[in-house]
């Protein structure tokens, strides 16, 4: 039986352990009816056959891997649906929760202050597009507020208090705003300053989160049973800022890993067709020159998968082969993360942030690109070549082994949508660094998904015949609720476009 883990890692604001966790599992697991055949026995009802409204089951689990004792993993049932033959494939999920919002309670304002400076003091070529109208509506509350300010020093020191129910309504409305200041700036964006903003004061912050996620990470990839590695493959689905969470943990933990290689299992002649293979394609992709060019999913997802298959079994332990963002911020990260964009580009340049595909470099023994380095030299005997096998990736190579599948809602104006998140493809692709008059395309490999609605086509298209724009959709991506008439369902078990997409890109029937 295939063993599948997820980790699910929440987003900003004060969440409450578990609930993030359950609401997921309701919607990928419980309610959806493909997974498990209505023969099976319920093993909730003394083994009859369950009824076609029956939830597929799951139970809580003290978790053991985690240090924090107010969580608790999900265990489900494992999948049962014919295969054709007398054999049922089956797979046995659990379901993961890094929980990280106990380390940015207590927000202060002077933890939000400077973060808001930082974005304000930008000349407006530094303002990406996509941020524009929140730039110049931050602007126009900060200078408001100013003149609010300066007017009542002016009213006071000339001795015109205002009195009556100017004073009345003035109050009530300070009173008002503060109340809503306190709810949704610092409880969700005092998160957001804490962390991505590297301060003296912030830094305990970062690095209780990250070195709490690369721990809680390599217990679950490294989870052992009868001797065995416990799980076959992690799946990481993490929303809204904890999708950078997720993206910095897992940075640093294949740094950790990326050089793990087993001798004894590479044989004489050390042979990795699957990596080559993929640094092949890569390779290819580049040499077609222009602008950008796409790497299908289609072609570039089953080399991924092999070249990672490849590496568990020669050494390597790292078994993430998924990562799925919904409603990320990482599409603002010439924002948050950089300066501006080409700040950006040479962070991602240098490995600091890894890029899907990863970043090549140039090989000056072959003279071509790659994202691999030699493991070591060995005697002619062995068969290993100093320009051959084996190889191992640089650390900013993880997404040569790990799919990032990015679920956004695309938004239009201010309201419509979900204006946190975005795609990433783009601006999370590589590109070389150019040499005099080169012109190295930028490779693009994340998988950008819209929903709520789908789109025809481009970031801020049309939506799909049948869907309509909805309003803050930012907490609905694992929501089964349908927001509108046309995703209401139709048939018993069936489940709302944005619910599909999630589903089929984690993918928990597929070993």
């Amino acid at each position: 039986m295939a063993r599948h883990a997820v980790i699910l890692v929440h987003g900003m604001g004060e969440q409450v352990p578990m609930q993030t966790l359950k609401r997921f599992v309701d919607a990928v697991w419980a309610q959806d009816r493909s997974l498990i055949s209505r023969g099976k026995p319920d093993p909730m009802t003394d083994d009859r056959p369950r009824l076609d409204e029956t939830p597929n089951r799951w139970w809580a689990k003290p978790d053991e891997l985690s240090d924090l004792l107010e969580q608790s993993h999900i265990v489900t049932e494992s999948t049962s649906k014919p295969d054709g033959s007398d054999v049922q494939s089956r797979t046995k999920v659990e379901f993961f929760e890094f929980y990280w919002a106990h380390y940015t309670a207590f927000n202060k304002w002077s933890d939000v202050w400077p973060w808001v400076a930082g974005l304000l003091l930008r000349k407006p070529s530094q303002v990406p597009k996509p941020v524009w109208s929140i730039w110049l509506i931050l602007w126009f509350f900060t200078v408001l507020a100013a003149v609010a300010a300066l007017y009542g020093i002016y009213q006071v020191s000339f001795g015109r208090e205002t009195t009556g129910w100017w004073a009345f309504a003035g109050t009530v409305a300070v009173a008002v705003v503060s109340a809503l200041a306190n709810v949704f700036v610092l409880t969700r964006f005092g998160d957001v300053a804490r962390y991505v903003v590297a301060k003296p004061n912030t830094i305990s912050v970062r690095q209780g989160i990250r070195k709490a996620g690369v721990d809680f990470f390599s217990k679950i990839m490294n989870a052992q049973e009868d001797g065995k590695p416990a799980f076959d493959r992690v799946t990481v689905v993490a929303h809204s800022l904890g999708t950078i969470v997720a993206y910095d943990v897992m940075s640093y933990l294949f740094a950790r890993h990326n050089d793990e290689i087993d001798e004894a299992a590479l044989g004489a002649e050390g042979a990795q067709p699957a990596r080559a293979a993929l640094e092949a394609y890569i390779q290819a992709k580049q040499a077609e020159g222009g602008d950008t060019v796409d790497l299908p999913p289609d072609e570039f997802h089953p080399l991924v998968d092999a070249a990672r298959e490849e590496w568990l079994e020669q050494g390597g332990t790292w078994r993430i082969s998924d990562f799925i963002s919904l409603g990320s911020p990482l599409t603002h990260a010439e924002f948050l993360l950089a300066f501006d964009a080409g700040d950006l580009a040479e962070d991602q340049q240098r490995r600091i942030y890894p890029t899907c595909p990863p970043t090549l470099e140039r090989d000056l023994t072959t003279d071509d690109w790659r994202m691999c380095y030699r493991f070591g030299m060995k005697p002619p005997e062995t068969g290993w070549t100093e320009s051959g096998a084996p190889r191992v990736p640089h650390y900013a190579a993880m997404f040569g082994y790990t799919k990032w599948t990015n679920i956004f809602s695309p938004r239009r104006y201010i309201l419509s949508g979900d204006l946190i998140s975005g795609p990433v493809r783009a601006l999370f692709g590589s590109r070389e660094p150019k040499y005099k008059n080169e012109v190295q395309p930028r490779l693009q490999a994340a998988t950008d998904i819209a929903v709520l609605p789908p789109l025809t086509h481009g970031d801020h298209g049309a939506p799909l015949p049948g869907h309509k724009r909805k309003f803050m959709t930012h907490n609905n991506y694992w929501s089964m609720k349908p927001r509108h008439a046309s995703e209401r369902v139709l048939a018993k078990g069936a489940a709302p476009y944005h619910i599909k997409v999630l589903r089929d890109a984690l993918r928990i029937d597929k070993t």
